[in-house]
């Protein structure tokens, strides 16, 4: 068996317009120690990697800590863009067109051919061994459709806010005989107001709570990692859904302006709303025993 270990690449920096030298974010940059955590124990010796610098730079501190050169294949590379408000988000007709036009960017089928292309020369080559790849969220997706006829365009839609995502394929030659998503970073968001409050309870006492209405309940998940603002990574330990403002913990010690706001956008309107537990990894580990 050989297994391949596809990462996609922590947030870039979108201030800088070229595609290719796009250096990551400072939160991109602080998330990498995330892809190093998943990737440390997986036995891997041989590096791939598109040439744009985002993606080298996400599995760069891995391969130093694991002692490995990193080879770039130009054919890794993500899809070429179109014109303006040309993006697959905006079609999701395009994620299967035949007829292509150019002003559309590269193609599905072109992004497809060379990355498959790649990956197989890669398999030939190293049969056996434990791989790492830096890609791209659409020039990954290709080769996951390729691979699996059960991906589609809504799988697409779903990975594409994850920066990074890590995912582990197994192969038995050329065929895929396990797709197992290892892990990935989603943004949570907070009011910048509030950045140096919660940094500070978290270096108190290890976590913190915040509460989520309307749009935002049902987005983040007990276990999960999230990438905040300040470029911390932050796991939710739990995850509680109330109805009414008066049942939640610390009831009493809130404001009857936090009590209004809260009320405004879940009581008021019919919805539930949640009270969630967060903490560094760290603690998060200690919580559960690790």
């Amino acid at each position: 068996m050989t297994r391949v270990y596809f990462v996609r690449h922590a947030e870039p920096d979108q201030t800088v317009k070229d595609d290719r030298n796009r250096p990551l974010s400072e939160r991109g940059t602080a998330s990498t120690s995330f892809v190093t955590d998943i990737l440390r124990d997986k036995g891997i010796d041989i590096a791939f990697s598109s040439p744009y610098k985002r993606s080298l730079d996400t599995i760069k501190p891995f391969t130093d800590h694991a002692g490995i050169q990193i080879t770039t294949d130009e054919r890794f590379r993500e899809r070429g863009g179109g014109k303006p408000g040309q993006g697959l988000r905006d079609h999701p007709e395009r994620w299967k067109a035949g007829d292509w036009k150019e002003d559309w960017g590269e193609s599905i089928a072109e992004v497809r051919k060379r990355n498959v292309e790649a990956l197989m020369d890669v398999l030939d080559r190293f049969e056996g061994h434990n791989i790492v790849i830096g890609t791209h969220g659409t020039a990954f997706s290709t080769i996951l459709a390729y691979l699996s006829s059960e991906y589609g365009y809504d799988d697409f839609i779903r990975m594409m806010d994850w920066m990074p995502n890590i995912v582990e394929i197994v192969f038995n030659g050329k065929e895929a005989a396990a797709i197992n998503e290892l892990g990935h970073l989603e943004k949570i968001t907070f009011p910048e107001s509030e950045y140096d409050a919660v940094q500070k309870w978290l270096d108190k006492q290890g976590f913190c709570y915040t509460t989520r209405v309307y749009k935002e309940v049902g987005k983040y998940k007990a276990g999960e990692a999230y990438l905040a603002p300040w470029g911390e990574v932050l796991i939710i330990d739990e995850v509680q859904t109330f109805s009414k403002v008066s049942d939640r913990p610390f009831f009493d010690e809130m404001s009857e302006e936090e009590k209004n706001e809260i009320r405004k956008y879940s009581e008021d309107m019919g919805l539930p709303y949640e009270f969630i537990r967060f903490s560094r990894p760290e603690n998060h580990k200690e919580q559960a025993g690790v």
